[in-house]
């Protein structure tokens, strides 16, 4: 089964995330500060695969159905808003 790129952007933003709960998780071991920039980071990095992913569902959308140009269009959209709150909270 193939699925679009967006929906892979999707679906790596969601392990990436689940990355940042475990790491958050240990946050008040000895090595804080290494947890907390590596959050950062992966945040960031959702941040872009989100950006990523709702232009490709939007202008590169040639083999999918409707449904999954929506489904990844609105996981990745959700993924885009949340973190840009998330680090515009936290600035």
């Amino acid at each position: 089964m193939k699925i679009s790129n967006s929906l892979k952007y999707a679906l790596i933003s969601f392990l990436v995330t689940i990355a940042i709960i475990i790491l958050s998780i240990n946050i008040n071991s000895e090595y804080s500060y290494v947890i907390a920039t590596l959050v950062g980071l992966f945040s960031f990095l959702i941040l872009i695969l989100s950006i990523i992913g709702v232009y490709t569902s939007l202008f590169k959308n040639h083999a999918s159905t409707k449904i999954e140009i929506f489904f990844g269009f609105t996981l990745n959209l959700f993924f885009l808003i949340f973190y840009s709150y998330l680090i515009i909270i936290n600035i």
